[in-house]
């Protein structure tokens, strides 16, 4: 009777040993599939594509989070150029991925953020820009490709310099880039030929006056003394 005691005994130790394991293991689970307190949400990927888009185009909002469980929702909330914000709910795509799409017609600099929401927490993402411009090598849409803007220093994404006069020769530096002209450079003989290729005719005009003026003088003077 002993021994059996025994056998039974040892049986019913290992039997709540396992017990022990499995309901440790099944907390452990519970307890990973919950954002804690002091675990802090992820952004890991966030982009706008393209980051200059046209007022014709979609433009693609993406992001990546982790960990992606629990998550009530997620939006995207854009500060439009004229200093309003509105926020839009973004579709879930897959394991942590979000997307939205959509077509602007303002044009000018946007910003966004991400803001996901778990359970009765907010975590927003770091701001990102785009622009939405008249043209792709426009970013700011004042006439001045961007190329030619960097080449000169002048900044891509300032659409009021395109109306200054760096140089004080009287052409704004749009003209100066409509022109192919240096706009760091007052030349003087470079103006003055832009000035008589923009008005040859009457340049022409005068010439001719000139001319006829100078041959009728010349004529003139002959018949006095002849």
């Amino acid at each position: 009777m002993g021994p059996r005691v025994k056998r039974c005994s040892s049986y019913y130790l290992l039997l709540n040993c396992l017990l022990l394991v499995l309901i440790l293991v099944s907390c452990d689970t519970v307890k990973s599939n919950v954002l804690q307190e002091n675990e802090q949400l992820i952004f890991d990927y966030i982009d706008v594509s393209p980051d200059i888009q046209t007022t014709t185009q979609l433009c693609f909002f993406r992001c990546v989070i982790s960990p992606s469980y629990d998550v009530t929702s997620v939006h995207i909330k854009l500060y439009l150029p004229n200093e309003s914000s509105i926020q839009y709910p973004m579709q879930y795509f897959n394991e942590g991925f979000y997307r939205y799409s959509i077509i602007y017609q303002e044009i000018g600099n946007y910003n966004f953020q991400i803001i996901v929401k778990i359970n009765n927490h907010s975590y927003t993402s770091i701001n990102r820009s785009f622009w939405i411009s008249k043209s792709k090598d426009d970013k700011d849409s004042d006439g001045i490709y961007d190329w030619w803007e960097k080449k000169y220093g002048f900044n891509p994404e300032n659409a009021y310099d395109a109306g200054n006069d760096f140089d004080n020769d009287g052409y704004t530096n749009k003209e100066e880039f409509l022109m192919n002209t240096n706009p760091l450079r007052n030349n003087i003989f470079e103006n003055a030929w832009i000035e008589l290729s923009k008005n040859y005719i009457y340049f022409f005009i005068s010439f001719f006056f000139l001319i006829l003026l100078s041959w009728m003088s010349l004529f003139g003077f002959r018949k006095v003394h002849s």
